[in-house]
């Protein structure tokens, strides 16, 4: 894969250029293998909320590619599935990879994703929980369990994995947010601020 293109597409992705990013892709289109190239367009549509053209991608990748990479393709492929609200077919293909691959944390991340999108947070949690068991130090699944069971009302279980992952993951914005919703919503007014106050710091490190 060409390195310096795929640096430049990342650069316009983090200034929200993601249109720009298609169009860079497109040009340079003969610099990639056909693969890559539809891998790639395929994340930027997704990415842009371009779901219509981001699912041809991934359909051309099953009909030409499944035997070359299955679990990229199908893994992105019910990623963007769920996105369209289309989540009994993400959920299938999801299971198809779960059974070749029964050991992966991600793939039951990205279901309890479809069951969280659902508002099925008991579904969310079982899964979260599957892929915890294997990967209990991952950052996304102790923040994604936390959030369901606060969507649960469960606010106990919610601040002890938001906890876990903090204590673990100690700049990770995303779970510091999360526990600090949670404290507010749970009366512990001074205490949420104190992780309010946090965000802003490591927001102003960044700059």
């Amino acid at each position: 894969m060409n390195e310096i293109l795929i640096n430049k597409m990342q650069e316009l992705i983090k200034m929200d250029k993601i249109v720009e990013a298609i169009d860079l892709l497109k040009i340079n289109k003969d610099k990639f293998s056909e693969f890559e190239y539809e891998i790639l367009l395929g994340d930027l549509y997704c990415d842009s909320d371009d779901f219509e053209n981001g699912i041809l991608c991934y359909e051309k990748l099953i009909k030409d590619y499944l035997g070359y990479n299955k679990y990229a393709i199908l893994l992105r492929y019910s990623s963007c599935l769920r996105k369209m609200a289309r989540y009994g077919e993400s959920l299938s293909y999801l299971d198809i990879l779960i059974n070749d691959y029964p050991h992966d944390s991600v793939l039951y991340f990205n279901k309890g994703n479809v069951y969280l999108s659902m508002n099925n947070y008991d579904g969310a949690i079982k899964e979260y929980m599957n892929g915890y068991n294997i990967d209990p130090e991952d950052a996304d699944m102790l923040n994604n369990l936390g959030l369901a069971f606060m969507r649960k009302g469960d606010r106990l279980n919610a601040l002890k994995y938001l906890s876990e992952g903090l204590f673990m993951h100690n700049d990770d914005k995303q779970i510091i947010e999360n526990i600090a919703i949670l404290l507010e919503d749970m009366g512990e007014y001074e205490e949420s601020e104190r992780y309010f106050k946090m965000i802003r710091e490591l927001n102003s490190e960044r700059f």
